[in-house]
């Protein structure tokens, strides 16, 4: 799997073509990282990826200073 961070767009690409790209949002915007992160990670796991392709999805967003904290579970339903 590649994992790359261009044009304010994250972009997963396993070998066999299977791709999911995201429009980041805002660095402030913790719930909608939170939103994306989730979705990367249950891109890599449906893929048949592994735990460590999971944490490289997650370390193409935090290495670019894309974090998530810790946040009420109320607070991320309007992005669901």
């Amino acid at each position: 799997m590649t994992q790359r961070v261009e044009n304010n767009k994250l972009t997963l690409e396993f070998d066999n073509g299977a791709r999911f790209e995201r429009t980041l949002p805002s660095k402030d915007n913790r719930l909608a990282i939170r939103k994306v992160r989730d979705e990367a990670i249950e891109f890599v796991k449906k893929h048949g990826g592994t735990k460590g392709q999971e944490h490289a999805a997650i370390r193409a967003l935090t290495s670019r200073g894309y974090h998530v904290s810790k946040v009420d579970i109320v607070d991320i339903s309007e992005f669901v």
